[in-house]
């Protein structure tokens, strides 16, 4: 069976007053009925106390919950970011050996 691209003739609606979000990294992932829920942190740093390390911690800049068809129609675009980002040399993938190719 051979993948067909459908077109949605739903309207897209662009909200340009919508907030974005800056977010440092994933925190964790949780699944629960069928809905995967993200949590995205951003670090916060505190001006360091004379003789005392940098000080910083993580705060919960925003979660997301998409249903299993939202993950993995991002997986997807993704997946197309990551090869687009590959062909235009702005990022390498890293080949790892497994033990079994090591020791052969």
């Amino acid at each position: 069976m051979s993948k067909q691209h459908i077109t949605s003739k739903r309207e897209h609606v662009d909200r340009p007053g919508i907030s974005e979000i800056f977010v440092d990294f994933l925190r964790g992932v949780d699944i629960n009925g069928g809905v995967m829920r993200f949590e995205f942190v951003v670090k916060r740093y505190s001006e360091p106390e004379e003789g005392e390390s940098d000080d910083s911690r993580t705060c919960t800049a925003c979660r997301l919950a998409l249903p299993i068809a939202g993950v993995i129609d991002l997986f997807e675009k993704l997946k197309e970011l990551i090869k687009a980002l590959e062909q235009q040399g702005l990022i390498h993938r890293e080949v790892v050996a497994t033990p079994s190719e090591t020791f052969q």
